[in-house]
């Protein structure tokens, strides 16, 4: 699967690994900003930027639950 319909694409339906694999991609990003970037607003903007792309996969993912 590719970036877009991963993290971007909310319509559709993301397989367990997809969804496993995208997740730790996802987990990583926010660790990284969250413990090793301290650059006060700018890492906290990187944060709530990454909301959209989790709330699109969690979307994905709940529609392949049913």
């Amino acid at each position: 699967m590719s970036f877009e319909t991963l993290y971007a694409n909310p319509m559709g339906r993301s397989s367990k690994g997809a969804y496993a694999g995208a997740l730790v991609v996802l987990l990583l990003a926010a660790g990284f900003y969250y413990f090793l970037v301290h650059a006060g607003r700018n890492g906290q903007w990187v944060l709530i930027t990454l909301l959209y792309p989790a709330f699109v996969l969690h979307a994905r993912r709940l529609h392949d639950i049913g």
